[in-house]
């Protein structure tokens, strides 16, 4: 049976039908229209929904990113982000965790090499294997070979700085956990463009920033800092990180600043 269709947060209609969260069912249906992007553990490809809108489908292409779980973490926290802020939120159009073969053999040894090809093997087809649907969004940098932070940073308007210490302030004030963006000292790949995408399609909403590979984002929890994680101290971190992306080294992303800037530089190290 199909399941049962919720409706999304988004206020915006798209043509006469409501969008809804996808089940199983819907997504094993769902028309490819191209390949949009891959790299060695990831696979993007561009999806017709129901309704007529586009959006993109992410799945793993071998053992290790599927071990990782991280693709399931990343569509919780998109599902979670959107129902906290609505369409401020990059849009979440459901997933399906569906059969695929075991991680494991039957003497509980590793079988990667098997199981990757499996999953080659059925990259486009939705019906084996995690499945996540998300916004489909035009990138901020479509390439890696870009990765000047200054130079792209040059073309970013007062709105988009707003998009993106909005972005550092929702995952800070995050309902569920704290989202943290990085941590002090330690790389983190939010710090580039090729991580963030705009919205498309008119509205309100045309040309948001939104961040949309969560591989490296963490909780407190994740780094045993529990004790000493307020939203204040996440949110500066994530500002930090933001410094980077935006070349601005004394962003101010605090929840009450009117200003984009602040008194004190930056201390996230890349």
């Amino acid at each position: 049976l199909s399941p049962k269709r919720n409706k999304t947060t988004t206020n915006n209609s798209v043509g006469q039908n409501d969008r809804y969260l996808l089940g199983c069912k819907e997504i094993a249906e769902l028309e490819v229209i191209r390949v949009l992007g891959e790299g060695q553990r990831k696979i993007a490809f561009e999806v017709k929904l129901p309704w007529g809108e586009q959006a993109v489908v992410k799945r793993c292409k071998n053992y290790t990113c599927t071990k990782s779980n991280k693709k399931r973490k990343e569509a919780k926290i998109l599902k979670e982000l959107q129902e906290q802020y609505g369409d401020e939120a990059a849009h979440y159009f459901g997933e399906c965790d569906a059969p695929t073969l075991p991680m494991d053999n039957e003497d509980g040894n590793l079988d990667s090499a098997t199981f990757t090809h499996h999953v080659k093997k059925n990259l486009s087809n939705f019906s084996v294997g995690y499945t996540a649907v998300i916004e489909l969004g035009k990138p901020l940098l479509p390439s890696w070979k870009m990765r000047d932070r200054k130079c792209f940073a040059e073309f970013l308007t007062e709105r988009d700085i707003e998009d993106i210490r909005n972005i550092a302030r929702r995952y800070a004030n995050f309902s569920k956990r704290p989202l943290l963006m990085g941590t002090v000292g330690h790389y983190s790949d939010n710090i580039f463009a090729q991580q963030y995408m705009t919205s498309i399609g008119g509205g309100e909403r045309e040309g948001r920033i939104h961040h949309i590979d969560l591989d490296m984002v963490i909780t407190c929890k994740d780094e045993g800092l529990e004790k000493n994680c307020t939203a204040d101290e996440v949110l500066e971190v994530n500002c930090q990180v933001m410094a980077y992306l935006s070349n601005i080294p004394n962003l101010d992303c605090s929840f009450n600043q009117s200003s984009i800037l602040a008194n004190t530089k930056a201390q996230f190290l890349p």
